[in-house]
C-alpha cells in the first residue's frame, strides 16, 4: 500500500512539473510576443 502511495505521489509530482514547464513556455511565448511589439514600436 505504501509504495502505491508513493508511486501516486511521485505522479503527482511529474504532473506538477508538467504543467508549471507548460506555463514557463506560455509566459516565454507571451514575453517574446511583448518584445516584438516594443521592438516594432522603437523603430517606428
Amino acid at each position: 500500500m505504501d509504495k502505491i502511495k508513493t508511486e501516486t505521489a511521485n505522479n503527482t509530482k511529474l504532473t506538477d512539473i508538467e504543467e508549471v514547464a507548460e506555463l514557463v513556455l506560455q509566459i516565454a511565448k507571451n514575453v517574446a510576443e511583448i518584445a516584438q511589439e516594443v521592438v516594432a514600436l522603437l523603430n517606428t
